[in-house]
C-alpha cells in the first residue's frame, strides 16, 4: 500500500509539530499549511528545517477560504487539523478546512480534538469544548470521513500552572474532589503516535478512536509525584466536584478571560467522570506503547 499523503494544519504547535514527527516517522508524505512563505523570522527557520526532512510546505490560512487552501488540499488523502483553541478557527477554520478537503476528494479529516470526551459534556460545562461540540455536526454532516482522537489530558499539563496539583515550592498536592475517580492521561507525543496510526486506518472511519497512557486517580497521581520528587507530598482537598463547579460558576462571573477557570472546568470534566474515555481502544495499536504518568514524572523530574 502506497504511503498516505497528509495535510497538516497547527504545525507549529506542540502537539502539531510531534504529528508531524510521528507521520514521517510511518512513512507518510506531508503537507504543511503555514500561513506565509516569506522569508525571515524565527517561525520561517522552523519551517526550513521541517522542509529539509521532507515536508512540503504550503501556503494557506484556515480563515482565508480561498484557492490556496483547495491547492494545499488536492491530492491529499487526509487532512489532520491541530490548530489552536481560538473559537474562531475551531469552527469557521476547521469548517473551511473540511470543505476544501471536500472539494479535493479528500477522504479522512482528523479535527483538532484532542481532549476527554466531550460528546458527553453538556453546552457550558467548558469553553473550549464547546466549540469542538459545535463544529461536530459540521464534520459528521460532510460526506468526508472523519476520526476524532481523543485522549484525556495531555500529560504535560501536570507540570503546568493550568492543572498541576503539585505545589513543588511547600510540596502540597492540591486536588478537588475524593481523590479515588480514574483520569485518561496520554503525552503530546503518544497522542501524535496515535493520530499518524490511524490517519487512514478503515477501522476509524467515521468514529471516535479513545486512547490513553494512563488511568489514574488523584491518590495515585500523588504516589507518582512522591515517586519522581522523593519526597513526601501534603495532600489538601479543595473541595467536592459540586464545590469545585459552584466555584467554576462565580469565577466565570467576574473572570476577564476564560484562561481563569478553563482548567478548573477540565478538572470537572474528569473528577466527575462526564468526561471519561470508555472504552478505551488502545489495543487497536499495539505498536505505541505510551508513557504512564508514573513514567513520564519519573523522566520530566529527574
Amino acid at each position: 500500500m502506497a504511503q498516505p499523503t497528509v495535510l497538516v494544519a497547527g504545525i507549529t504547535g506542540m502537539l502539531g509539530a510531534k504529528i508531524v514527527e510521528a507521520l514521517l516517522a510511518g512513512g507518510a508524505h506531508v503537507r504543511a499549511l503555514v500561513r506565509s512563505l516569506e522569508p525571515g523570522g524565527e517561525k520561517q527557520r522552523v519551517l526550513a528545517g521541517w522542509q529539509e526532512r521532507g515536508v512540503t510546505l504550503v501556503e494557506g490560512d484556515v480563515m482565508a477560504p480561498d484557492r490556496r487552501l483547495d491547492a494545499a488540499a488536492a491530492g491529499a488523502d487526509a487532512v489532520v487539523s491541530a490548530v489552536s483553541n481560538d473559537p474562531g478557527l475551531i469552527v469557521e477554520g476547521q469548517t473551511n478546512l473540511l470543505r476544501a478537503a471536500e472539494r479535493q476528494g479528500v477522504k479522512r479529516f482528523i479535527p483538532s480534538d484532542f481532549s476527554v470526551d466531550y460528546r458527553k459534556l453538556d453546552f457550558g460545562d467548558n469553553d473550549n469544548l464547546d466549540q469542538r461540540k459545535s463544529f461536530l455536526p459540521v464534520l459528521q454532516q460532510s460526506r468526508v470521513a472523519h476520526t476524532l482522537v481523543l485522549q484525556g489530558a495531555f500529560t504535560e499539563m501536570l507540570l503546568t500552572p493550568f492543572f498541576s496539583p503539585y505545589d513543588r515550592a511547600s510540596h502540597t498536592f492540591r486536588y478537588w474532589g475524593d481523590g479515588t475517580t480514574l483520569m485518561d492521561f496520554t503525552t503530546v507525543e503518544d497522542t501524535a503516535r496515535y493520530v499518524a496510526a490511524t490517519v487512514v486506518d478503515p477501522r476509524t472511519e467515521n468514529q471516535a478512536l479513545l486512547v490513553a497512557g494512563d488511568q489514574v486517580n488523584y491518590r495515585q497521581i500523588a504516589e507518582a509525584f512522591e515517586a519522581a520528587t522523593g519526597k513526601a507530598l501534603k495532600p489538601e482537598s479543595q473541595g467536592t466536584s459540586a464545590e469545585l463547579r459552584a466555584w467554576i460558576d462565580e469565577k466565570k462571573r467576574t473572570a476577564n478571560n476564560a484562561w481563569e477557570y478553563l482548567g478548573q472546568q477540565y478538572q470537572w470534566a474528569m473528577i466527575t467522570g462526564k468526561g471519561k474515555l470508555d472504552p478505551v481502544q488502545n489495543s487497536l495499536y499495539p505498536e505505541v506503547r505510551p508513557a504512564t504518568v508514573r513514567s513520564y514524572l519519573a523522566a520530566a523530574l529527574a
